[in-house]
């Protein structure tokens, strides 16, 4: 039998995109690492900010797993370092009747805005905002075309001065650079 959960992340100052993100690949990783139920889930957004995620493990046991999954532990390190794990109970909208949070159709696929990476050169110490959406008519990066989705662009900041190679297909599971996904998509 399943067990329903609600999980909630508070992204630190500046992190929300990557709490967003760090969503988007929370319930796949689980269901891959046979944890979770496939299907559908919920998210949403409360006026804080918190992301709140309701989906289904596929049992009990599954949950105990998870905790000793290397997989899963590393995912939930990274919404460590982006987010605070907070308490379904210690978000504003629950002390109604019925919680209402923000819709997030966290499931919908971003745009393809290209099958090959975009190469570009940064100079160390500059922040750059990486197009997540796919609807930017500026990638790799962001001109606001993602406002009233589920998407928001990455802030990267560049750690010396070369080329980097931007992910163009959207679906990098290390955002916002390239990690060859594109050849599969």
């Amino acid at each position: 039998m399943g067990v329903m959960t609600i999980a909630s992340y508070r992204p630190k100052p500046g992190r929300a995109a990557e709490v967003l993100a760090l969503t988007r690949g929370h319930l796949p990783l689980l269901v891959d690492e046979g944890l979770a139920e496939p299907g559908r889930r919920l998210c949403g957004r409360a006026k804080d900010g918190t992301i709140v995620e309701i989906f289904v493990w596929k049992s009990p046991a599954s949950i105990e797993a998870a905790h000793q999954n290397p997989a899963v532990r590393a995912l939930w390190a990274r919404f460590g370092e982006a987010a605070d794990f907070v308490m379904a109970k210690d978000l504003g909208e629950t002390a109604e009747l019925f919680a209402e949070f923000d819709w997030i159709d966290i499931d919908a696929p971003p745009r393809l805005a290209a099958t090959a990476p975009i190469g570009v050169d940064v100079e160390a110490g500059k922040a750059y905002f990486w197009c997540a959406c796919g609807e930017s008519k500026t990638q790799p990066f962001c001109d606001g075309s993602h406002k009233g989705s589920a998407f928001s662009p990455v802030k990267w900041t560049a750690v010396e001065t070369k080329k980097a190679w931007f992910c163009a297909c959207k679906r990098t599971g290390g955002a916002p650079l390239c990690d060859g996904t594109h050849k599969t998509v």
